[in-house]
């Protein structure tokens, strides 16, 4: 439903959104994407799963730098730092530092409730990587992420007209 909604946003001021599939979503996302980990080594089995479903290759595979000696690391792309909170918060710093994009989050409600769509439970490490979330909130995520749910919405507020299209030149 939240990515229903970002692909109505973005139809109506005609933008072609960059995917960005993260962790169990590699496998389980059809679209050509940009895909991203902080867990090389289930890589392997994600990107094989992508092959067997007949979906896309990839455009970019990036895994965070502390992963790059694991063995599924040998499928990434690009690397990069991450910043020790979720997928969700290396995603944007990927989507916003080396693509330029805004981010409209769906499916990042950063909160327990509501079970995890591939383990249906929920994700009780949650608090691990909220606090790591906080300081770019003002930083480097300010004025460029947009969420529909949970926290995030609340950090962000939800992406709307206005959002798109201010400085529509950066993506």
């Amino acid at each position: 439903a939240e990515l229903d909604k970002a692909q109505e946003l973005l139809r109506e001021v005609e933008v072609k959104p960059l995917y960005i599939a993260c962790n169990d979503m590699i496998d389980n996302f059809s679209k050509e994407c940009v895909c991203i980990t902080l867990h090389a080594d289930k890589l392997p089995g994600w990107l094989a799963s992508r092959t067997a479903k007949g979906m896309s290759i990839p455009r970019d595979v990036w895994v965070c730098t502390k992963e790059r000696n694991k063995g599924g690391a040998i499928f990434a792309s690009h690397y990069m730092d991450d910043l020790g909170g979720s997928v969700g918060l290396f995603a944007c710093r990927v989507a916003i530092s080396h693509y330029g994009c805004k981010v409209i989050l769906c499916g990042v409600p950063m909160t327990q409730q509501g079970n995890h769509f591939v383990r249906q439970k929920p994700w009780k490490d949650v608090k691990t990587f909220e606090h790591r979330w906080r300081p770019h909130i003002g930083g480097l995520l300010q004025g460029k992420v947009r969420s529909y749910s949970g926290k995030t919405k609340e950090w962000f507020g939800e992406p709307d007209l206005n959002f798109i299209q201010q400085n529509m030149e950066a993506k």
